[in-house]
């Protein structure tokens, strides 16, 4: 791995709704809680940057910028990547197939580096989540 430093742009305070890891993907709860998503389909809003090991602790989350993100799978440097699973980690986005629910519309970065397998950590480009793209019309 070349070595790609994180680039924090902005990153905010929130409080846990549960125990976190750092350099996982979180979402805001309706009370405004970060927790890891339940989902591949959720509207993740940054990377946790500290572990937590309970709830209502301060969490910094950064929102853009250059992140570093922990892998569930092999990614090649320069494709889309989405969150995994209920881990809140990433894996290469499937944009060729509607009906996988990991595809475009739940990009959540831009993989600046390539990962071998599950536990490594990668920089992404961090871009907004849920870009919906609709494969079945023409835009």
């Amino acid at each position: 791995m070349p070595g790609i430093g994180r680039q924090n742009l902005l990153s905010i305070s929130r409080q846990s709704g549960a125990a976190l890891t750092a350099d996982r993907m979180v979402k805001v709860t309706t009370g405004g809680k970060v927790i890891a998503p339940a989902t591949v389909d959720d509207i993740v809003i940054g990377v946790c940057r500290n572990t937590v090991t309970a709830a209502d602790k301060t969490v910094n989350v950064q929102v853009q910028g250059v992140a570093i993100i922990e892998t569930s799978a092999a990614v090649t440097a320069g494709v889309l990547v989405a969150v995994s699973g209920t881990d809140g980690r990433i894996a290469t986005a499937n944009p060729a197939d509607p009906t996988v629910t990991q595809n475009y519309h739940s990009a959540t970065g831009i993989a600046l580096e390539a990962s071998a397998g599950a536990g490594e950590k990668i920089a992404v480009l961090l871009t907004p989540s849920n870009i919906y793209v609709n494969t079945a019309t023409t835009i």
